[in-house]
């Protein structure tokens, strides 16, 4: 039972993990905080796997029709923007952890997009524009802490705008293409659970 009271303080405040393990209702707050962490731990456990399926649909059909190249652009660009926001504020990885991990996974299937197309100049210069780009990001000397915060609350309209293309590809090709049905509900479920 100690082992278990000492994991639970490491996400929880020790004395919160006492509480919780006597059954004591009486602070609602230990409870409430063991749910947001509850949270933040499976939202960043489960963004491991979140674009999983998309990457499997791509090589098992060796086809990458159906997905846009700008909406996971611009998605990745959102997501560095948080990241770096937030790792500059130095707030606790289970915060913000579950963008690294779609981040990853973006990478990947640009990467995937990109190969399949065979532009390899836009390759190399996405590469060159994106690590430009992240170095930029977590450097106070080029990105001052105000733009780095304005920037943040950008990220709500990039994110949104992001999804814009994929509807409007899907739309005129009247298919989903490759788009995986698993990663667009995982997607769902996760921002869902946010709220």
């Amino acid at each position: 039972m100690q082992a278990v009271e000492n994991l639970l303080g490491k996400i929880v405040t020790p004395q919160c993990a006492k509480t919780i393990l006597a059954f004591d209702f009486s602070s609602l707050d230990c409870y409430k905080l063991a749910i947001s962490k509850g949270l933040s731990i499976g939202i960043v456990g489960g963004a491991v796997l979140v674009k999983v399926p998309q990457i499997i649909n791509i090589l098992a059909s060796g086809s990458v029709f159906g997905l846009s190249l700008m909406s996971i652009l611009l998605e990745s660009i959102a997501i560095a923007i948080s990241l770096a926001y937030n790792f500059r504020l130095g707030n606790p990885f289970s915060t913000y952890g579950e963008g690294c991990f779609i981040m990853i996974q973006n990478v990947i299937i640009i990467a995937l997009i990109l190969s399949h197309n065979r532009n390899y100049p836009v390759s190399f210069g996405l590469s060159v524009a994106g690590y430009a780009f992240a170095y930029s990001l977590l450097h106070e000397h080029i990105v001052s802490a105000s733009l780095i915060n304005t920037l943040q609350y950008g990220t709500i309209f990039i994110g949104i705008g992001s999804k814009l293309p994929q509807i409007y590809g899907n739309f005129a090709a009247k298919s989903t293409g490759q788009l995986s049905i698993i990663t667009t509900f995982l997607q769902f479920a996760g921002t869902g659970s946010l709220y």
